[in-house]
This record gives C-alpha cells, sequence and structure tokens, in this order.
C-alpha cells in the first residue's frame, strides 16, 4: 500500500490542501497517495478551466451549439472529480456524497 495522506477538497473552491482552511467552505476528506493526488489536482483545474457560468456564456452566449458543448464538457468533468473524491473519500464522504 501506498503511502496516503489526508486531505480536504472544496468543490466551491476547486481547491485541495492538508486541512480546511476556510469555515465557509464544505470540504470532502479524502486520503490519496501522492499520484492520487496529483490527479485529481488535475481534475480540479481542468473544472476551473471549463467553468460554464464564468467563461463559456460570456464568450458564446449567441452560438447556442458552443454552450451546450462547453456545459457537457464541464458535467462530465465535474462529474470524473465527483467519481475520484468518492473513490479516495473517507466512509463519511462517501456518506455525504450519497446524499447528492
Amino acid at each position: 500500500m501506498k503511502n496516503k495522506q489526508v486531505y480536504f477538497v472544496s468543490l466551491q473552491s476547486g481547491e485541495m490542501r492538508n486541512q480546511p482552511w476556510d469555515d465557509q467552505l464544505n470540504y470532502f476528506e479524502i486520503k490519496a497517495d501522492p499520484q492520487e493526488a496529483k490527479q485529481l489536482e488535475h481534475l480540479l483545474r481542468e473544472v476551473d478551466k471549463r467553468d460554464f457560468n464564468s467563461n463559456a456564456f460570456l464568450l458564446h452566449h449567441f452560438n447556442e451549439e458552443k454552450v451546450d458543448g462547453d456545459r457537457e464538457e464541464y458535467q462530465y468533468i465535474l462529474e470524473k472529480v465527483y467519481q475520484k473524491v468518492y473513490e479516495l473519500g473517507t466512509l463519511e464522504t462517501k456518506e455525504q456524497l450519497k446524499t447528492l
């Protein structure tokens, strides 16, 4: 078994850190080895790059096909983030995700 470390993931801020950092955010606690942590950080960056709410609408709001494609791509990456958080999550995190 690889050396796993505890991380706290906030999907609101799109960040992952070793400890909670803001009382206003909700966190999912995970246990990940360095490679798993890097994979999740990559996915979080991808979500941020594709953030439909801040980018796609402003750039393409008259092109419905482009907006729909951007929205689908964003949703796909976001689902991958949730899957990875569930996979690496503690029992409490998995229970939290089941209620969403």
